[in-house]
C-alpha cells in the first residue's frame, strides 16, 4: 500500500490542484511531482506566465504567492509503479477536514483524468455548500472531462499542449 503525501496548503489558497497518487520517485523524494521528467512545474510557470523555481522550496513558496494549494484526492493506494492506471484498492483523503483549512477556495482543478474520476467518486459529492459554485463547475467540467485539457505527455492529445493554441479556463490537466 503507497500513502500520499500532506497537503500543501494556506488559509489564504483560493485554487486548489489534485493529482491522483503521488509517483514513486515523488514518495521517495516526499515531494509533489518529483520526478525530474514530470512537466508539472514548467507546465504551471507557462500557464501563470512566470518560472516556478528549481529548488523545491522555491516551487512551493511560488505556491504560496499565488494562493495554489497542493494536494492528491487519494490517501492511499495499490499500485506497481507509477502509472495510475495501476491503482487498485484506492482510499480517498479527508477533504472536509481540507475544505475547513481553506475558507477562500474558488477553483479546484484536477490534475489528469484519475485525479478526475477520483474527485467525482469521492470528493464532489460531499463538497460543503459554501464550495456550490465549485460543485457545478465540477459538473459541467464531468460533461466535457476531455473537451478542453492541457495536457503535457499523454501521446493522443500532445498536440494541445502547443504554447501557440489557445487553453481555455476551464480544466488544465498536467499529469504526473
Amino acid at each position: 500500500m503507497k500513502h500520499g503525501l500532506p497537503p500543501i496548503a494556506w488559509p489564504s489558497a483560493t485554487i486548489l490542484i489534485l493529482g491522483s497518487l503521488p509517483g514513486d520517485e515523488s514518495l521517495r523524494k516526499q515531494q509533489y511531482y518529483g520526478n525530474p521528467r514530470n512537466q508539472f512545474w514548467d507546465v504551471l510557470g507557462r500557464v501563470f506566465g512566470e518560472p516556478v523555481g528549481a529548488e523545491y522550496a522555491e516551487k512551493i513558496a511560488w505556491l504560496e504567492r499565488r494562493g495554489i494549494a497542493l494536494w492528491d484526492v487519494l490517501a492511499a493506494a495499490e499500485r506497481r509503479g507509477s502509472l495510475d492506471s495501476d491503482i487498485r484498492n484506492e482510499q480517498a483523503n479527508d477533504f472536509a477536514r481540507l475544505f475547513r483549512r481553506l475558507p477562500r477556495l474558488e477553483t479546484i482543478a484536477l490534475n489528469g483524468s484519475k485525479a478526475a474520476l477520483s474527485f467525482e467518486r469521492y470528493v464532489r459529492p460531499a463538497l460543503p455548500q459554501r464550495l456550490a459554485a465549485v460543485r457545478e463547475k465540477a459538473a459541467k467540467e464531468e460533461r466535457e472531462r476531455y473537451r478542453y485539457r492541457l495536457v503535457v505527455g499523454d501521446k493522443p492529445a500532445a498536440d494541445n499542449a502547443r504554447p501557440d493554441k489557445p487553453v481555455p479556463d476551464t480544466t488544465r490537466s498536467i499529469p504526473r
